[in-house]
């Protein structure tokens, strides 16, 4: 059997393995996920005002223990003596800026197993593939917050490709012998390291320096581990916060991170409110006056005066505006909002509000920094490669540090900014961007992927996809990259081919 069959053999066995398990798995996950929602209740929330744990910097494990419900826990002892599928919580404490300092232990590393032990057997291949994270997601800002509870499970394609990579690459230099060198004082290895991999590196797990164990070529070594880099948890992280859009000030215990910062709080929008209505009333002198409102102008005292301007002053007094709001929603008013984005009055803030570019200059965030932003990444990417594609998570890691990060500005606002910016193109795909530095096409795209190979299975092109941009796209958003190219995708077989031809060339031969 040829190897690339081989490789599409096994991952759809794992696929579908996966599946059964995670049905089999059903009930009590259900029960679970429903104990999680109820703790996603408490979203901002001060650990003091939940816990009684009163300290400027509380023990996580303290913490933890008491968030977690007493139903949470006998869920998850019970799942875990039935099921295959095991549920372990774990802590995520981000920064003001969304970013965990902390790298995330897994286990000690067992040497001799990892060269004995084949790919499927493996620890690594075992652990990812057999455990649902039960993240438990916390900000320290002036105290420690709650943002929520993540159930989160790797996709079987990214174990397949990242995590099964990093496997062959540790046990290749084990096999060779690891090197060891005396470096200041200090012993240096030539074992995988946080930045060569996206996910995962190996670095001491001991209780001191003296703490070690022997290797298979008879070298002493400082007891290691396996942790998952702090950067891979911060995006788990930073997804989930905008998942339950979590944003600094808007929730129950408003986070307080300094005036450079930026902090939303929300507004009503209705035509009907009474916010609404004196704003309107303060148009003339009289504020004691009856007046009315409809859906196109305002009646007062038998004048009839367009809402327009009053929406637009309503905008820059409050400095943001709901997309499910009354105002919004109806045509009329969308298209005045739609107008100042176009002509950046409004920026996106994410999927639910639009901030005003008056709210982000007093901010320090005028149009000239905007400009520095777009002009920071494109240098950076230019030195990286001539020809990118990239998405936000890669921008985030670009410009770590600049105002506009520092800021913890959502990903729509990113977008928002390399959208209107002349330095990028991009490609969209249900509503995700895959932005470039050069005008490319989505065979550019694809060619880079896959190193113009002719032929391969679509969960490997899905898996290389992510590999490639650092995003989540899921099997549907690459099919829809795949329609909008000249490459062809066979439904029969599960396969992406260069061309059509090339598909009947594979097929039928000549």
């Amino acid at each position: 059997m040829k190897s690339e069959e081989k490789y599409n053999k096994d991952l759809q066995a794992l696929n579908n393995k996966q599946r059964e398990l995670l049905n089999y798995n059903l009930k009590n996950y259900q029960q679970i996920a429903s104990e999680v929602e109820k703790l996603n209740f408490y979203s901002g929330y001060n650990v003091d005002t939940l816990t009684g744990v009163k300290t400027d910097n509380p023990n996580i494990l303290v913490v933890k223990n008491k968030i977690v419900s007493k139903k949470l826990k006998e869920l998850i002892n019970e799942n875990n003596k039935k099921n295959v599928v095991k549920l372990q919580i774990r802590t995520i404490q981000l920064n003001k800026n969304f970013k965990q300092k902390e790298n995330m232990v897994l286990e000690q590393v067992d040497f001799y197993d990892l060269i004995e032990k084949t790919w499927s057997s493996s620890y690594l291949n075992k652990k990812f593939k057999n455990t649902i994270f039960v993240f438990l997601v916390f900000m320290k800002s002036n105290g420690l917050h709650f943002i929520g509870c993540k159930l989160w499970k790797m996709d079987p394609s990214v174990v397949e490709l990242e995590i099964k990579k990093f496997w062959e690459r540790t046990i290749k230099i084990v096999e060779n012998g690891v090197e060891l060198k005396q470096e200041n004082n200090k012993i240096t290895n030539n074992l995988p390291k946080s930045n060569e991999h996206r996910i995962l590196h190996i670095r001491p797990k001991a209780k001191d320096s003296q703490d070690k164990y022997q290797l298979p070529d008879g070298k002493y070594i400082t007891k290691q581990g396996f942790w998952i880099n702090n950067s891979y948890i911060s995006k788990i992280g930073r997804e989930f916060a905008a998942e339950i859009n979590f944003q600094k000030g808007n929730n129950p215990q408003t986070l307080n991170n300094g005036s450079n910062e930026i902090s939303i709080k929300d507004g009503i929008y209705d035509t009907s409110s009474s916010e609404f209505k004196l704003l309107a009333s303060s148009h003339y002198s009289n504020h004691d006056s009856l007046y009315q409102l409809n859906e196109e102008v305002i009646v007062y005292n038998g004048n009839r005066i367009p809402t327009r301007k009053l929406i637009i002053d309503y905008i820059n007094k409050n400095k943001i505006i709901n997309t499910n709001s009354v105002i919004y929603l109806k045509p009329e008013y969308k298209s005045i909002i739609n107008d100042l984005h176009k002509n950046r009055i409004l920026y996106r803030f994410n999927s639910k509000k639009f901030i005003t570019s008056k709210y982000l200059a007093e901010k320090g965030i005028n149009s000239s920094e905007i400009e520095r932003f777009s002009l920071e990444l494109d240098y950076k990417l230019k030195k990286i490669n001539s020809k990118s594609f990239f998405t936000i998570n890669k921008v985030r890691d670009l410009l770590d540090g600049n105002m506009v990060i520092e800021a913890g500005m959502s990903d729509e606002f990113i977008e928002d900014v390399l959208l209107d910016s002349h330095l990028f193109h991009y490609l969209k795909v249900n509503n995700k961007f895959i932005f470039s530095n050069f005008d490319s096409t989505y065979d550019d795209f694809l060619d880079i992927v896959t190193n113009s190979e002719f032929e391969l299975n679509l969960d490997r092109l899905v898996a290389l996809v992510n590999s490639n941009i650092s995003n989540q796209f899921y099997r549907e958003d690459v099919l829809e990259i795949v329609r909008r190219s000249s490459y062809y995708y066979s439904s029969h077989i599960n396969a992406v081919f260069k061309s059509k031809n090339q598909f009947y060339k594979t097929i039928y031969g000549g």
